[in-house]
């Protein structure tokens, strides 16, 4: 009923919509590979989505979570109407951005993508489950500049208050957007849970608020379809905060948010009946001066065999090093005090210190080069037949001698892991809980 007296005048045609199958889609990584170069490699029916660069919509039925591709990580499932949402935060090389409500990762691996190597991406999930799908995400495509925690957007902002210069709310919601992909949506909507996810909503950006800089931007999305999770949670914000301008959205697609007591026709909308999701997005600039917070930098010493190990075997070494107890981490920023917040991963996990021997960590070999893009960072490493990588992804030992010790394994020059060898064969060191079926 709320959706009737919102479009009167497209209610039948959003009905008509409705019937439709979900549309899949996928975005490329573009920090591993260009858009030319994957498909030259891999035969997908496909379409350029016009709501973001490296994103595509998927014109077949078939499965791709299982594949080559998705496993090396160049590529990324997502409906296309989610992928028009990182680019409002009009991200620069360099910038400090924060994704608030990160998993599973899509958001976040996309602004990682605008970052092109550079700057600080910090992931939230405050979900435990979900928190390790984005870890599993953020490894997969190499990032190595991602801090992911796992925490209360209220510690966050008592931590890292006025630390960002973009910040990313995608709300918990009632997922309306999704009824066609997901029946359970459907089964769980209520008018209680909308009116939850109404407060909720609120007082994340409450947080996100306080751990913007001057002059940041602040860009909150839904995948709902109500007035009172988009335009209505917008509309409180503005007015409890008159530092706060609401920015038009002004991009050819979709349509204008609905009115209210402010101008929310400046927000965007996606409906079904514009051939994708549903989705809300609206950004905002905060103009007042911020108490920026100042973190204190961890300092460490490296254990011998794990520095002489990572410089043996990368060609672009981390700017910084940091061990904590046995576990040694790198990135090219500062590894900083974030007191009591609950870190799921520092930047990249280059390994563990293991008997007084270094035992190399997946995300070692995965994460891009340090200095530049660049998808293969190793000075060692073998590349592999196409029959050879779905034997390793498969978890089977591979059949290959003269190779003693860890080494990089690669396909079409792209780092996908990485191996023992004993002179006879290579050990399959990928983690179990990610081969292919």
């Amino acid at each position: 009923m709320m959706i009737k007296q919102l479009i009167p005048d497209r209610y039948e045609e959003f009905l008509e919509s409705l019937k439709k199958p979900f549309h899949k889609g996928f975005r490329i990584n573009s920090l591993k590979i260009s858009d030319e170069d994957f498909f030259n490699f891999f035969d997908i029916q496909k379409s350029p989505s016009v709501y973001a660069k490296n994103a595509y919509l998927l014109l077949d039925d078939k499965s791709y979570g299982n594949t080559i591709m998705h496993k090396m990580g160049l590529m990324y499932l997502q409906e296309v109407s989610a992928a028009s949402v990182v680019d409002l935060l009009d991200i620069k090389e360099n910038d400090t951005v924060l994704d608030m409500c990160s998993a599973p990762g899509g958001k976040a691996t996309q602004i990682a993508q605008r970052l092109n190597n550079t700057g600080l991406l910090v992931a939230n999930e405050i979900e435990n489950n979900r928190a390790i799908k984005l870890l599993s995400n953020i490894e997969r495509w190499g990032i190595n500049n991602c801090i992911i925690l796992n925490d209360e957007p209220a510690n966050i902002a008592n931590t890292l208050y006025g630390f960002f210069d973009k910040i990313l709310v995608d709300a918990p919601c009632s997922g309306e957007g999704m009824f066609r992909k997901n029946d359970e949506a459907i089964l769980d909507w209520s008018m209680e849970h909308v009116n939850s996810c109404h407060h909720r909503q609120i007082k994340i950006l409450e947080e996100a608020y306080k751990c913007l800089k001057d002059n940041g931007t602040l860009v909150y999305s839904t995948c709902t379809l109500n007035i009172i999770e988009n335009e209505k949670v917008i509309e409180e914000f503005v007015l409890n905060h008159p530092d706060i301008e609401l920015v038009k959205i002004d991009v050819d697609w979709g349509m204008p948010g609905f009115k209210t007591t402010i101008d929310t026709t400046k927000c965007r909308r996606l409906m079904p009946f514009h051939d994708t999701e549903g989705h809300f997005m609206a950004k905002m600039i905060k103009h007042h001066e911020t108490k920026t917070v100042k973190l204190n930098i961890l300092n460490s010493k490296i254990d011998s065999n794990a520095y002489d190990f990572i410089k043996d075997n990368y060609k672009d070494m981390p700017k910084y090093l940091y061990q904590k107890n046995d576990k040694v981490y790198g990135g090219n920023n500062p590894f900083y005090d974030l007191k009591k917040l609950h870190i799921i991963r520092n930047q990249v996990l280059l390994g563990e210190m293991i008997k007084k021997r270094f035992e190399p960590h997946q995300h070692f070999y995965t994460s891009v080069g340090f200095k530049n893009i660049q998808s293969n960072n190793l000075k060692k490493y073998i590349e592999l037949t196409s029959d050879e990588v779905i034997s390793f992804y498969q978890g089977n030992t591979l059949s290959i001698s003269g190779y003693k010790g860890y080494v990089g394994l690669s396909y079409k020059n792209i780092i996908i892991g990485y191996g023992k060898g004993d002179n006879n064969i290579i050990k399959n060191k990928y983690p179990k809980g990610l081969r292919l079926l």
